[in-house]
């Protein structure tokens, strides 16, 4: 109860920059329609990325986009160029992001919470509600409309190189309920939420970014676990919009086609099955699923043709304006369904308010960003979300006057894909101990190191190992390098005292199982990170 209060307080201050989402204005939206040439009505169904300010006017002059998509960004410098481009833009700019845990993954200074995994491991909705309301105020603050999120992938294969902890877990019905509250957390707030990767790709051992991938089962099979958190969703909720993943859903598509493309997924399934009205729009049109397979115009007009409104990251910009002009003029795709996505992805506008306002004040804007309320709701989610799995030989609670090793390595040095480069855990643990030593391996860890780190190991009370396994696209894994797990064998033998905390992939225990105890933290957030400090010295 004090954490929603705290909340009430909270969702009351970004009120005063931005209104929760508004109905559609479906006047603005048939006048603005009326005046737009083809190219503009083209143009509106591509989101490219926004690199610079220079390209991005480009974009908006030559190409007529309406829409971009950002990640890593300077939120004083970002504000500066949205109001820029938002002024360039005749029918206003329709920004987007990846924020699937909060924008302080890819915003200098904002508040950066649990992962998906995490959230799904306190078993808790309303926290999941609660981190996606502050995010929104955030986003919304720099001028964010759109936040591709949440991830409503079921995690069904622990092998899976680049959902694993960005799924709130294995059980479609928990991925259901904690998706369902972050959507209505961002469009409570004023923030577009978007369901992915449509139609699941939680059970596939393939990265997307580097190949089409498979989806086995036959339709009941999906309808239990792929489909059954869209379903669960649609059915008490319409977000703003729908992502579809370069998935081969075997049951539905006789020949390898990805769901992008496919008539029965987008029209028969998700439009007419569950009735989904709002925006259906692609995973990056870049990624080796398509690249591999299509041409650049070739890709953008059969998803067009299969009922998608909005292509983010065309390979070619010109090449798929050039290519969908010729598709609508020859027949192939109906100028009036072109119309339909128009009118989907102007009523989205509408509903953030792009036909009235579209900049943002800074001086307003920026102290929302981590603002201390921020970071308490943020520590009192995460505390709620580190787990111990096991602790075999009674090691937990630490006792603090113990000597301690604390031994860190990562899979692969600098920011994965959903997290930055912050290995903060041994200096907070250090503020709770007496007597610390700490090691930081290198990727290879080389035999010297090791003898070093091991020989360290025998004169310890306690090791405590914190591992940092993290995804990165197109890595083909997000498991435990063999290397690592070898080292990890030889620490037990060493001093069998070991502790190990996975700031990561949670599957990893699994790997070592003569480690008598494992917590999971399921990612790297500096609270998260603080709270398993915390978390070592207490008991339950």
């Amino acid at each position: 109860m004090l954490l929603r209060n705290s909340l009430a307080l909270l969702v009351a201050l970004p009120l005063v920059l931005h209104s929760q989402l508004r109905t559609i204005d479906t006047l603005w939206v048939e006048q603005t329609l009326s005046t737009m040439t083809l190219d503009q009505k083209i143009g509106h169904l591509l989101m490219p990325a926004h690199r610079s300010v220079d390209a991005t006017k480009e974009f908006i002059t030559k190409y007529h986009v309406g829409s971009i998509w950002f990640a890593k960004a300077e939120p004083r410098k970002l504000i500066a160029e949205l109001n820029e481009l938002q002024q360039l833009a005749p029918y206003g700019l329709l920004v987007a992001g990846d924020f699937e845990k909060g924008i302080g993954t890819h915003v200098d200074g904002a508040t950066d919470f649990p992962i998906a995994m995490a959230l799904g491991a306190s078993g808790d909705p309303e926290l999941a509600y609660e981190a996606a309301a502050v995010t929104a105020a955030e986003a919304r603050a720099i001028g964010v409309h759109l936040n591709f999120a949440p991830v409503v992938d079921v995690n069904s294969n622990p092998q899976n190189p680049v959902i694993n902890i960005r799924a709130f877990g294995d059980d479609p019905a928990l991925v259901g309920t904690m998706g369902l509250s972050v959507v209505r957390g961002y469009e409570d707030n004023g923030l577009l939420a978007t369901l992915k990767h449509y139609p699941g790709h939680g059970n596939t051992g393939i990265d997307t970014h580097s190949d089409l991938a498979a989806i086995d089962g036959n339709k009941a099979a999906l309808d239990r676990i792929e489909l059954a958190p869209y379903r669960f969703i649609l059915a008490r909720h319409q977000p703003a919009a729908v992502m579809v993943s370069h998935l081969w859903m075997k049951a539905y598509d006789e020949s390898p086609l990805p769901a992008t493309f496919s008539k029965r997924m987008i029209g028969e399934v998700l439009r007419g099955e569950m009735h989904f009205q709002g925006i259906v729009c692609t995973d990056a049109m870049t990624m080796g699923a398509i690249t591999k397979h299509y041409s650049a115009g070739d890709a953008v007009v059969r998803a067009v043709e299969a009922g998608v409104d909005l292509i983010v990251w065309p390979a070619d910009l010109p090449a798929a304006l050039e290519a969908l002009r010729s598709a609508v003029e020859s027949g192939r795709i109906p100028l009036a369904q072109i119309d339909g996505s128009i009118r989907r992805i102007l009523s989205a506008k509408t509903r953030v308010g792009l036909q009235t306002i579209r900049t943002i004040e800074p001086a307003k804007a920026l102290p929302l960003l981590g603002a201390g309320e921020h970071l308490k709701i943020a520590r009192t989610i995460a505390r709620k979300c580190v787990k111990v799995q096991r602790d075999d030989r009674g090691l937990l609670p630490l006792p603090a006057d113990r000597r301690f090793l604390v031994v860190t390595f990562n899979n692969r040095s600098g920011a994965a894909m959903m997290s930055r480069s912050l290995e903060s855990f041994p200096e907070e643990f250090k503020q709770l101990a007496f007597a610390v030593e700490s090691v930081a391996m290198t990727d290879g860890m080389p035999d010297n190191e090791q003898n070093a780190v091991l020989e360290k190991a025998r004169t310890a009370d306690i090791v405590i190992v914190a591992a940092y396994v993290r995804i990165f696209l197109s890595s083909g894994t997000v498991g435990l390098p063999a290397h690592q797990q070898r080292f990890l064998e030889s620490l037990v033998r060493a001093n069998p005292k070991v502790v190990l905390v996975s700031f990561g992939n949670p599957y990893i225990g699994a790997s070592v199982p003569a480690i008598p105890a494992f917590i999971t933290a399921f990612d790297n957030a500096a609270v998260l990170q603080e709270a398993v400090a915390e978390r070592l010295f207490e008991m339950e």
